[in-house]
């Protein structure tokens, strides 16, 4: 190119050369032209040969003797350079004038007449295009014929279709130059790309308001609030009644029901017994806190515990109680609890409902039997 000529660079633009409407022109004698990508791929070279130097093209074309021409390739990314190559073609003199440039070939064809003119241009023609995959944003509501181009709205939008968003609504209800778009009697209502006509008496559609929307969304998050603590408390109710049946399950496979019988019977003094149910016996021992344990044996273990009235009890955990045994054992619950004696620890009641019998006795702070044993041998 000329001294005072610029390289061609149109990135980071989204435009791009049309490779069917630029020329890549090289008016020299004897070199090889090329034209390269910054990064230093060769995207296009051209030779002529001498035939009498002259400013007057031969036939007025370019088409080898003395200027070259040669299409771009279809992917050009608009970032290149031009240069020269050694003389190739011997007789050629050094000091021949040489240019290369990128121009539109019909502009060419009818200016190409005085090549040192053309030469002194600070610009030529050079035809571009929008790469559309990565300008235009899809949004279907513009129409492309290729990839390159042209570009047109659809129908019912107006703007620029290779700007973002330069594709809007047109208001056809509001159109100055359509009045009365319907017709008589009918009411206009405008879409995105479209409108719609509705008689008076027909339902008209409304867009959905933020607030409506808002309303929407809170009674959502209400309904799925209620489900939420709808399913918690019918797994609760659910539980609840697993351990009703559960705890009625221990209460007559413990001779509760045989017991009850008793004391229904008016043989057994109601007064001198108890029935504790299972959340007395978790709260008075803490859930058989292992602090709380006073001593284990072959008959079960005993836990230390304080009734909801402040009275301290020796709560003793039986072993599971055969089906066979259990006549005896409420027989025996009932003769312990009339037993009033000074040398005999004193029943206050029982627990039947708990998966093994719990009785619950008096408390004797002064320690065991065997410890008062061996303490007095000492």
């Amino acid at each position: 190119m000329p001294n005072h000529g610029q390289t061609p660079n149109l990135y980071p633009t989204p435009f791009w050369l049309f490779s069917d409407r630029n020329m890549f022109t090289a008016v020299s004698c004897g070199r090889l032209a090329s034209l390269t990508y910054f990064g230093g791929t060769k995207m296009a070279v051209g030779l002529s040969i001498c035939q009498g130097y002259s400013s007057i093209l031969v036939n007025n074309n370019c088409r080898g003797i003395n200027c070259c021409q040669t299409p771009l390739p279809s992917d050009n990314g608009g970032n290149f350079t031009t240069s020269f190559g050694p003389l190739i073609i011997n007789g050629t003199s050094e000091r021949t004038c040489k240019y290369a440039f990128l121009v539109d070939p019909e502009w060419f064809a009818s200016n190409s007449t005085n090549t040192p003119a053309i030469a002194q241009l600070d610009d030529v023609p050079n035809p571009h295009s929008a790469r559309l995959d990565y300008w235009r944003i899809t949004g279907g509501i513009d129409n492309c014929e290729f990839e390159s181009g042209p570009c047109s709205c659809l129908e019912g939008y107006q703007g620029n279709p290779y700007l973002r968003g330069g594709c809007q609504d047109i208001n056809e209800c509001e159109d100055p130059n359509r009045p009365n778009i319907c017709g008589s009697g009918k009411i206009c209502y405008n879409f995105d790309g479209t409108f719609e006509c509705y008689t008076p008496l027909s339902p008209q559609p409304r867009p959905l308001q933020p607030i409506k929307l808002s309303i929407i969304v809170l009674c959502s998050v209400f309904g799925l609030l209620l489900h939420i603590i709808g399913a918690w408390w019918l797994h609760k109710v659910i539980r609840k009644r697993k351990n009703i049946k559960r705890k009625q399950k221990f209460f007559r496979l413990n001779g509760g029901l045989l017991l009850e019988q008793q004391l229904s019977s008016g043989e057994v003094n109601v007064e001198k017994i108890k029935l504790f149910n299972a959340k007395e016996l978790e709260k008075a021992t803490d859930r058989f806190n292992v602090d709380r344990i006073l001593g284990e044996g072959g008959q079960g273990t005993v836990c230390k515990g304080m009734l909801t009235d402040g009275r301290i009890v020796a709560v003793k955990k039986s072993k599971i109680v055969d089906g066979g045994e259990v006549n005896q054992f409420i027989n025996e619950i009932v003769i312990l609890s009339q037993t009033n004696h000074r040398n005999v620890v004193k029943l206050l009641g029982c627990c039947l409902d708990s998966e093994v019998p719990l009785l619950f006795y008096e408390f004797l702070p002064n320690g065991t039997l065997s410890q008062y044993i061996h303490s007095r041998e000492s």
